[in-house]
């Protein structure tokens, strides 16, 4: 760091770099100004700084207009050696000595399209800012797994990003950004997800990129190691935390026998026995053409979009939807009561329910009262965090899969007051199950799930994948439109019939993760 501080110093950066940089600045400012809260953020900003409305555009300009010889003086002005502080963080080791209202989506034109091998398209044309998200959506996931290779969809995910036959993963990584734009490769507990978000005239290259990952991955061995290593920490790190512990073991208490008792992380066994074949046969089976749903929304046209779509991925195998996705999982596990243990200083009490998957009408009703349930306003916090001082949280979780779903209530609380905790959230639960919602508590989770719902709306990257999740899940690339109209029309009874058939005490999964 500081031989790159010392060479801005002397010489300042090369052409290519500060033009790298300047586009990245460029394309993350751009992007700042694709919702309402950066808009008003933005102004607000320069307001502030140069009582000028038009600070933001000042500002681009004024980076744009940067030099190298520039970026060297500034650096000669400002980081001197006799003003540097360098601070070090980490573990205890020996080291060397350290010197010196309206929304996008509702402006946007969606386009439907099948194209000419059966992959599906849709593009929103948004002209308002010149940014274009692109995405990749194919199924997979948990559902499409076995107990024996649980976490093979992240692991595969990953190594596409380790070269393809024409890039090397150096390559691969440096591609967009050195344009200002950015490249993802993930998947969770039901699809891969491949996506960039780009500047407008990038958009061919990021749909080849992307074409390139699925369509020719080396998935190079000698990487497997590295990205098994990865996931088996993230894996470790979940079982410090005493509510994913407790979440987890209630999800595969509610979910035994079915697909949804693994989760996408998988487990560390399953990770550590993981071949590359597993994944080469994972990536086989799910990157096909009536299995994905391709989207790109932005400063765009459907008709030219459209060719470059179906030139990208016109080799893109033939092969049908996962038959696994479509099933509807009727668990028998019965409910009781566990105890985990960890060697932490608080306690916590997770009570989850089995429900219904996301395509069933009764998940809308869910969704309201896991808002109600949520937030600092809600019967939960007011009565068993506020009132009786119960709780260091607390709050509701509704999860809804692909043919099966969960409700979660959760207190994290002193272990000296975790039969109080349980038994006020409990009280509650059946309350709630006996009586519903009141009608103020529906009115507040209507307003809180409205504006989720319209920042949702807001830029590209969220609609490219909200839209293409709809279409490829079964509910159709329109069903996030048609959602104020379902969440309007649910009423007091409608709350308070779903509220009696799922929850109540002898339904009750409970899990408590208590100190060791």
């Amino acid at each position: 760091m500081h031989e790159v501080i010392e060479q801005m110093r002397k010489t300042g950066p090369n052409r290519a770099d500060l033009e790298k940089a300047v586009r990245a600045t460029l394309s993350s400012q751009l992007r700042t100004l694709s919702s309402v809260k950066g808009q008003a953020g933005s102004i607000g900003n320069g307001w502030l700084l140069s009582g000028s409305l038009d600070y933001q555009g000042q500002f681009l300009a004024a980076i744009s207009a940067l030099t190298p010889e520039a970026i060297r003086d500034a650096a000669r002005r400002y980081l001197l050696p006799e003003a540097v502080s360098t601070v070090l963080v980490g573990p205890e080791v020996e080291t060397a000595n350290v010197s010196a209202n309206g929304t996008d989506s509702a402006r946007a034109e969606i386009h439907h399209l099948k194209l000419k091998n059966g992959l599906t398209l849709l593009v929103g044309e948004n002209p308002r800012l010149p940014l274009v998200s692109v995405r990749a959506n194919f199924l997979a996931g948990v559902p499409a797994e076995t107990d024996l290779t649980a976490g093979v969809t992240q692991i595969s995910a990953h190594m596409l990003l380790k070269g393809t036959k024409k890039r090397a993963a150096a390559h691969i990584a440096s591609e967009l950004e050195n344009r200002g734009g950015q490249l993802a490769c993930n998947a969770d507990a039901h699809r891969y997800i491949l996506g960039a978000d780009v500047m407008r005239g990038d958009e061919t290259d990021a749909l080849d990129l992307i074409a390139d990952l699925i369509l020719n991955p080396t998935l190079p061995q000698a990487s497997l190691a590295d990205v098994k290593k990865r996931q088996i920490a993230n894996i470790l790190e979940e079982q410090e935390d005493p509510l994913t512990v407790a979440m987890r073991k209630a999800r595969r208490e509610i979910f035994a026998g079915q697909p949804f008792h693994r989760t996408a992380l998988g487990t560390e066994q399953t990770i550590t026995n993981l071949k590359l074949g597993d994944c080469r046969d994972m990536l086989r089976v799910s990157l096909t053409t009536h299995n994905g749903v391709i989207s790109v929304f932005g400063d765009v046209k459907a008709a030219e979009i459209k060719k470059e779509v179906e030139k990208a991925f016109a080799k893109l195998p033939k092969g049908p939807r996962h038959s696994t996705h479509s099933r509807t999982y009727h668990a028998s596990a019965k409910p009781g009561a566990w105890t985990e243990h960890l060697d932490k200083e608080q306690a916590v009490i997770v009570v989850g329910f089995r429900t219904v998957g996301l395509e069933d009408r009764d998940v809308h009703a869910l969704n309201l009262i896991d808002e109600a349930c949520s937030d600092m306003g809600s019967r939960l916090f007011n009565r068993i965090r506020e009132e009786l001082g119960l709780a260091y949280y607390v709050g509701a979780q509704n999860f809804a899969a692909m043919g099966a779903g969960a409700f979660y209530f959760y207190v994290g609380t002193d272990p000296k007051k975790v039969k109080l905790a349980e038994k006020e959230l409990m009280a509650q639960v059946n309350d709630l199950a006996a009586n519903g919602l009141q009608t103020e508590e529906i009115d507040r989770a209507r307003v809180t799930w409205r504006s989720s719902w319209l920042r949702a709306q807001q830029g590209n990257p969220g609609m490219a994948d909200t839209l293409a999740w709809n279409e490829l899940n079964g509910l159709g690339w329109d069903h996030f439109q048609k959602l104020p109209g379902i969440m309007a029309d649910i009423s007091s009874k409608e709350i308070q019939r779903i509220a009696a058939k799922y929850f109540g005490e002898k339904k009750a999964f409970i899990v408590r993760v208590l100190p060791k």
